[in-house]
């Protein structure tokens, strides 16, 4: 496996816009193995979030993004004048990365909300 540095490519991502779709995995350190003297992570499904901008955090830097919900969370209105019209989107909370003992590898990146063949072309390029 690839050294962990070298999976952190959110510092690698350049000119990263508010409100652009980021496909993502999150390497998150579980423990430290002493036998073979190296850290354990746990790796996460891909993630779709939408991207609200970065900061800096003590040493090091993170980025505040929103996950994407499926389109059948959305909250539809209907009265005299209107049907079915979406209202809005649940969105639970805003979450952070931080870039301090968890990495995460940017698998695509996209202006416009990608479909799902997109997401699956972007998954499969990884190279773990």
């Amino acid at each position: 496996m690839k050294k962990i540095d070298e999976l952190n490519s959110f510092i690698k991502q350049k000119g990263l816009e508010f409100g652009e779709y980021i496909l993502f995995q999150e390497y998150i350190q579980e423990k430290y193995d002493k036998e073979m003297e190296e850290h354990v992570y746990k790796i996460t499904k891909p993630i779709l979030g939408i991207y609200l901008g970065s900061f800096v955090a003590d040493q090091t830097i993170g980025f505040n993004y929103v996950k994407w919900n499926n389109d059948k969370h959305t909250v539809y209105i209907t009265n005299e004048y209107v049907t079915n019209h979406p209202a809005c989107k649940t969105v639970d909370q805003v979450d952070t990365h931080v870039e301090w003992n968890d990495f995460i590898d940017v698998l695509g990146r996209w202006k416009n909300k990608p479909n799902w063949k997109q997401i699956i072309k972007a998954y499969r390029k990884q190279t773990l």
